[in-house]
């Protein structure tokens, strides 16, 4: 019943790359310096449920985590 909810708000049309685990990593990038290393369970968990929900494929994942890399570099260099 939960798995259909979530279906119906978050359409089965998200593509390449999954923006959930991109904003999933940023957020654990900022977080790191807090939580260390157990802030990326969160990004882990995002990409699973990902799977799980059939948002995403499996290729879709990498390249959302190394978008939201990429934009933290991007955030770090300009402050």
């Amino acid at each position: 019943m939960l798995l259909a909810l979530v279906q119906r708000f978050d359409a089965r049309s998200n593509s390449f790359p999954s923006m959930h685990v991109s904003v999933a990593t940023l957020t654990a990038l900022h977080l790191q310096g807090h939580f260390g290393l157990a802030a990326f369970a969160f990004p882990v968990l995002v990409g699973l449920s990902c799977l799980f929900t059939k948002q995403h494929y499996l290729i879709d994942l990498p390249p959302g985590a190394a978008l939201g890399w990429t934009v933290y570099r991007l955030y770090s260099w300009c402050i």
